[in-house]
């Protein structure tokens, strides 16, 4: 299976701004055009980073691609999937119609300046929502990418 993090070179925690220059860096280097003695091989790279970033900077195929640890046999990129694509492979491996139906939380606590920090992302149907809690209240609230703002109640 292709790995999409090592094609673009960036981590796997890389933010989506990382990952479109390192996008931006690679489609430049390998574009067919500036390769004019070695074609073939430009445009094969040139193809996979564009499916790299195509996978990566999409929330739920990104969140798909990073939580399943193997593929079926044979399976060696998101364009192997057939007519259905994706979506059909989501709906034939995790039940439902598509990605609707799809959700992922992960968690992470630390401890800064003696206050607790947890920050918690949810994707579902779709959407990315981003919690940052302090000391147990919450203190940001992001949806696909956008701070929204919070109303604090001072009791």
């Amino acid at each position: 299976m292709v790995d999409y993090y090592e094609v673009l070179g960036v981590q796997k925690h890389a933010s989506a701004e990382d990952i479109k220059k390192a996008y931006r860096k690679l489609a430049l280097k390998w574009h067919p055009d500036k390769n004019p003695d070695n074609k073939e091989e430009a445009e094969r790279q040139f193809k996979q980073v564009a499916e790299a970033y195509e996978v990566l900077s999409d929330v739920m195929r990104k969140c798909i691609f990073s939580q399943i640890p193997s593929f079926p046999i044979g399976f060696t990129s998101f364009g192997s999937l057939g007519h259905g694509g994706l979506t059909s492979f989501s709906s034939t491996s995790f039940g439902g119609s598509g990605m609707g139906n799809f959700k992922s939380v992960s968690t992470s606590t630390k401890i800064v300046n003696g206050r607790k920090i947890t920050t918690k992302r949810i994707i579902e149907n779709g959407q990315e929502r981003v919690e940052v809690e302090e000391d147990g209240q919450l203190r940001s609230l992001t949806i696909n990418g956008k701070e929204q703002l919070l109303r604090l109640d001072n009791k």
